[in-house]
């Protein structure tokens, strides 16, 4: 199976989001999957091992899934990327339909750059302009470090709006 499955935990304050009942891993496995092959080349293959999904419940009810996956070898090569990928469940009028939509995606990490270990996200969502605000702890390659040992610790701030998910600005953890 595509995804490592973590117990949804957030860490909420105010308008947040609350932790989601559990997605079915079949659904959004087939999603990332195709999602991985749109962003690899004739070369790259996902890594399923290291797939995280982390479900938030937003507060008119439809759940946020926040999937963390690699995909390496783009061009041949000893290299990897990590994306962060946030589909929203298909919920209509009748309950959930079993699909899911995707919201957004960005690259949030590569070898000598930055990585994302462990998902832990924390998410906030604004009732009012409709944007969803994520925190993911990384960490990042400090001098020294060997191009897959990053050891300073950042947080990558992330927001979903109406026009996908983008990166505002990342933060270095004291």
């Amino acid at each position: 199976m595509f995804l490592r499955r973590l117990l949804p935990t957030a860490s909420l304050a105010g308008a947040c989001l609350a932790p989601a009942h559990a997605v079915e891993p079949a659904l959004l496995d087939a999603q990332l999957k195709r999602l991985a092959a749109l962003l690899g080349d004739s070369y790259a293959t996902a890594y399923p091992e290291r797939a995280q999904v982390q479900t938030f419940s937003r507060p008119a009810g439809q759940n946020l899934s926040l999937a963390l996956f690699t995909i390496e070898a783009y061009g041949g090569g000893n290299n990897h990327r990590q994306y962060l990928a946030v589909f929203e469940e298909d919920v209509d009028e009748t309950g959930r339909r079993g699909h899911f939509m995707l919201r957004g995606v960005t690259q949030v990490g590569a070898k000598g750059w930055r990585a994302v270990p462990v998902m832990q996200a924390e998410a906030r969502f604004d009732e009012a302009s409709g944007t969803a605000h994520f925190v993911v702890p990384a960490l990042v390659n400090a001098p020294g470090d060997a191009a897959n040992f990053p050891s300073k610790k950042v947080d990558i701030r992330l927001v979903l709006d109406r026009s996908g998910l983008s990166e505002v600005q990342s933060r270095v953890a004291p």
